[in-house]
C-alpha cells in the first residue's frame, strides 16, 4: 500500500483497573486514526488480561460498546476500518477507552491527541 497522510491520530494507554502501586503488567492501546483518502481506523491491542482462553472481552469508548474481541493466551487484537465497511467511533481529546469482561473494567485509559 503507498504512504498515506494522517491527518487525525488519537490514542489511548491502558492500564489496569485499579492502577497498581508499582507496576504494570496488563496493559494495552487503541489508536484511532483518519487518513487525508477517508479511511478511519482503530486498532486495539491489549495483553496479561486475567480471563478465560477464548473468553470474548467487550471494547468500550464512552460508554458505548464498539466491538468484542477474543482473548487468547491473555491477548486480544483487532483493527476496525471503515475501508472493511466497518464504522469506527469517533473520538476526542478525553475519550475514556476500556476493557470489559462481564461489565468490569479490567483496563482503561483516556484518548489523547498522538
Amino acid at each position: 500500500m503507498a504512504w498515506r497522510r494522517k491527518i487525525e491520530e488519537f490514542e489511548a494507554d491502558l492500564y489496569k483497573v485499579p492502577l497498581p502501586r508499582f507496576f504494570r503488567v496488563e496493559k494495552g492501546e487503541l489508536e484511532r486514526k483518519r487518513f487525508e483518502d477517508g479511511e478511519e481506523k482503530l486498532e486495539i491491542t491489549f495483553r496479561g488480561v486475567d480471563v478465560p482462553d477464548g473468553a470474548r472481552v467487550a471494547v468500550v469508548i464512552d460508554a458505548t460498546s464498539v466491538c468484542e474481541v477474543e482473548v487468547r493466551s491473555r491477548r486480544g487484537r483487532v483493527e476496525l476500518s471503515s475501508r472493511d465497511g466497518r464504522e469506527v467511533p469517533a473520538v476526542r481529546n478525553g475519550s475514556i477507552a476500556e476493557i470489559r469482561y462481564h461489565g468490569r473494567a479490567l483496563l482503561r485509559g483516556t484518548f489523547r491527541p498522538d
